[in-house]
């Protein structure tokens, strides 16, 4: 019995995991953003992508710093 739910455990986890890819925004200011979308560069000037909770974040492309994929 401790096996079965052993394995039902470790199928869990494996399943609960994601494979996509989320982003690390890092702007002139200091402020990180967490984004579970891919960072775009617009033609209006901004850097926009969807935060982790799924809200559309806006912001100047002159002032993000860095963006990293986690």
């Amino acid at each position: 019995m401790r096996y079965v739910f052993a394995a039902i455990v470790a199928i869990l986890l494996t399943v609960g995991c994601s494979s996509a890819p989320t982003y690390t925004v890092v702007t002139q200011k200091g402020d990180v953003y967490q984004a579970s979308t891919e960072p775009v560069e617009g033609n209006g000037g901004y850097t926009t992508f969807d935060n982790m909770k799924g809200k559309k974040i806006r912001i100047k492309e002159e002032d993000v710093k860095s963006i990293t994929e986690n």
